[in-house]
């Protein structure tokens, strides 16, 4: 049964525009590379475009309009950001901005210090016996932890034997951390590949769709 034409250009758009953004990897530059570059470019902006008014109409002419006045207030912070097209009236996108960056900070500021510090904190307040995987790994956490934190340690300059213990703690912490980005690298490395099978999985499917139906 054959596939209904809307569907086979479809798929063989796709095709061409994958075949065409991995073309970067045998000819360098080009102008397919390009042009899917472009496409995935006008693509991506045209949804944000999209998305971006219907969370607008969702999130504050919505309810504007169902009674909360209170609504008024963000549209007019976010309708001055528009001033700054006119030069005369310029200064006023700075009572917008003002208000969105303190907002943006507060609240970055707030998930920083609960994630990235107090989280952090948790995570190594652990048993020294007793992990998830081998009894011991709990004590290569905490011990990694400190060493990298002694690599980083600026505050203080001791001298004689405390200096030569903290130089060997500081490198060992960045023999850890080499270990770790180059843990995160090869994760990296396997996800792309891991991309670029299914892709390539794609288009030996949709080829098979294709003709099979012909």
């Amino acid at each position: 049964m054959a596939l209904p034409l809307g569907e086979t250009i479809t798929l063989l758009v796709q095709i061409l525009l994958i075949m065409a953004a991995y073309s970067l990897l045998l000819v360098k530059d080009n102008h397919a590379f390009r042009f899917a570059q472009a496409s995935l470019g006008a693509v991506s902006l045209a949804n944000l475009v999209v998305y971006t008014i219907i969370t607008i109409r969702s999130t504050s002419i919505d309810p504007l309009l169902n009674g909360k006045i209170i609504y008024i207030i963000p549209i007019l912070l976010g309708i001055l950001l528009y001033t700054r097209i006119i030069d005369e009236y310029a200064w006023m996108s700075r009572y917008g901005i003002s208000v969105f960056i303190g907002t943006g900070l507060g609240i970055a500021a707030r998930g920083i210090m609960e994630t990235q510090i107090i989280g952090q904190i948790k995570a190594n307040a652990l048993p020294i016996i007793g992990g998830k995987i081998y009894p011991f790994d709990n004590i290569v956490i905490i011990a990694s932890s400190f060493f990298v934190l002694t690599y980083f340690f600026f505050t203080l300059k001791p001298t004689g034997a405390a200096r030569s213990v903290l130089d060997k703690s500081s490198k060992i912490g960045r023999y850890v951390m080499m270990i770790a980005f180059g843990s995160i690298f090869g994760n990296v490395i396997l996800s792309r590949v891991s991309w670029f099978a299914g892709r390539i999985g794609f288009i030996v499917d949709s080829l098979i769709r294709i003709f099979a139906a012909a």
